[in-house]
């Protein structure tokens, strides 16, 4: 389950760990059973796996009696990552569906590549695994076939950073989904039927929510933890469907 709170605090967030085989793992992976068991109650059946720099991808989590399975998606989040046997991953659930991960290899530490945004020339290595939106999952016990939400989305977890500094969007997605020209843009976030006018910058490269960002932490009554899904909308301009997870 989520997050536990405890005088508006997270007491903590579920964790679990895996030790990468390719022979076991390269197409699947097995969630722990007692960690199920404790915490799967309010895990979904699509759920985005989110490394430190930012990259994320979705996966299908395919529910059977003999275990859960982190199973469409996941083949794209080993190849994309380039695990290697014996990499230690470190799974922490924020709720919503969204998996924090680290990776440690045989030296004891996180790869360079796990801690820092790609570069131009890394991202286009990344175009040809991600951003799939068109699979689909198992369903628990039938089994049955589900598409996954066709829209294009990114999660974040706030940190202290990104409400006074303002929102790094994953360029990975901007070039996916948007543009890769370099611009100004004046879009919007919507949260319900209220509406937030903002400016995105495109420049090198850095894509970022900046003029109009504090207003709208302000005035949603934002806190570092919170994990906002942006949703991008079909419309000609940048619109964000911001859903919040407190």
């Amino acid at each position: 389950m989520a997050a536990r709170y405890l005088n508006g605090l997270p007491e903590y967030f579920p964790v679990f760990c895996r030790i990468f085989y390719p022979e076991s793992c390269e197409d699947r992976l097995l969630l722990p059973p007692g960690w199920v068991a404790q915490n799967g109650e309010q895990v979904p059946n699509e759920c985005t796996l989110k490394m430190l720099n930012c990259l994320s991808w979705r996966v299908g989590v395919t529910k059977l009696v003999r275990g859960w399975l982190f199973e469409t998606g996941w083949v794209q989040f080993v190849q994309s990552n380039r695990l290697h046997r014996h990499d230690v991953l470190i799974f922490t659930y924020h709720g919503s569906g969204v998996f924090m991960v680290k990776r440690f290899d045989t030296s004891g530490c996180m790869p360079d590549r796990d801690l820092h945004a790609p570069t131009y020339f890394e991202t286009r290595q990344y175009l040809a695994h991600d951003f799939d939106y068109e699979d689909s999952y198992t369903d628990s016990s039938e089994g049955a076939a589900t598409g996954v939400s066709s829209i294009p989305a990114f999660t974040v977890v706030l940190l202290a950073s990104t409400i006074e500094m303002g929102l790094s969007i994953p360029i990975i997605f901007w070039m996916t989904n948007v543009t890769s020209e370099e611009r100004n843009w004046r879009d919007a976030l919507l949260v319900g039927d209220r509406s937030w006018t903002v400016k995105i910058t495109s420049k090198d490269y850095e894509v970022q929510i900046r003029r109009g960002w504090r207003t709208f932490v302000s005035e949603n009554q934002l806190v570092v933890e919170n994990i906002c899904k942006f949703e991008l909308l079909p419309y000609d301009e940048v619109r964000f469907m911001v859903s919040i997870e407190r």
